[in-house]
């Protein structure tokens, strides 16, 4: 995930190099960054609870493989 600009402007370069129409999708003017950009959030806790279902999910799916995983 791309946590600041810098970050962020290399991501969508290396979607750019891959293909033009994604990085031109997601940089459209009616899409506001501060929706779905990782960077333009505020940082600032809004609630106590704070969980995150991508990471659950994710963590899962790894938990049924995560014995054939090998790091190398």
């Amino acid at each position: 995930m791309a946590y600041n600009k810098f970050m962020f402007e290399k991501a969508i370069s290396a979607i750019r190099k891959l293909s033009k129409e994604p990085a031109d999708w997601l940089l459209h003017k009616d899409i506001p960054k501060h929706t779905w950009a990782r960077h333009t959030f505020d940082p600032q806790c809004k609630s106590d609870n704070v969980t995150n279902n991508f990471c659950e999910v994710f963590n899962a799916w790894v938990g049924t493989i995560g014995n054939r995983l090998s790091y190398q």
